[in-house]
């Protein structure tokens, strides 16, 4: 087997592939005129167009379909009491269109009140009840600042009649004179 051969074995094999296809083509175009479709025959009247008054009706069923549509979502969830408007009616932006029920709602106000209440009661009771001891305490402080400032008085009256009286130095007053006008004042505070 040579070349030659492989080249004229391939020569006759496209031309016998050309032979069917042209064959499958010339045939598949020859269908018979039955079996084409019917297309309906509609018969059209044209008239001259004139200005005129509509005095023909046209009736038909159609399915209209809305321009807009929204999907409404309440802001809470609660079930519904009663619709103020129809399926399909037209309704402005604003309007009311269902009530929902409110017993929930109106169980959970007053819960919530009353838990309001007991908060305000309870910061009352705290905030009263620290008040009156705050006073307390500053009224003690007082007192006691008012004792310590009669306390000095008094200690420095005594240590300025030894001084005159010449018993004390004037710096130091000594240990002595320190002893005496305590027990002299003591007694004072406990009056």
């Amino acid at each position: 087997m040579t070349d030659r051969y492989l080249t004229t074995q391939r020569k006759i094999s496209r031309l016998m592939l050309g032979t069917v296809l042209g064959a499958a083509t010339l045939f598949s175009g020859c269908k018979k005129a039955a079996e084409e479709t019917s297309t309906p025959e509609v018969t059209v009247q044209a008239e001259k167009v004139a200005q005129g008054d509509l005095t023909e009706y046209i009736t038909g069923s159609t399915v209209f379909s809305p321009l807009a549509q929204a999907a409404i979502v309440p802001k809470i969830s609660a079930p519904i009491q009663r619709f103020l408007v129809q399926r399909g009616a037209h309704v402005r932006k604003g309007q009311l269109l269902g009530v929902l029920e409110n017993r929930d709602l109106s169980a959970s106000v007053v819960d919530t009140r009353g838990a309001l209440s007991q908060a305000d009661a309870a910061f009352d009771t705290t905030t009263k009840a620290q008040v009156v001891e705050d006073r307390k305490k500053a009224q003690l402080d007082v007192q006691q600042t008012k004792a310590n400032l009669d306390l000095a008085k008094i200690v420095n009256e005594a240590r300025q009649n030894l001084f005159k009286e010449g018993r004390s130095e004037p710096c130091g007053y000594g240990q002595r004179s320190r002893l005496s006008a305590r027990h002299t004042i003591l007694p004072h505070i406990a009056e």
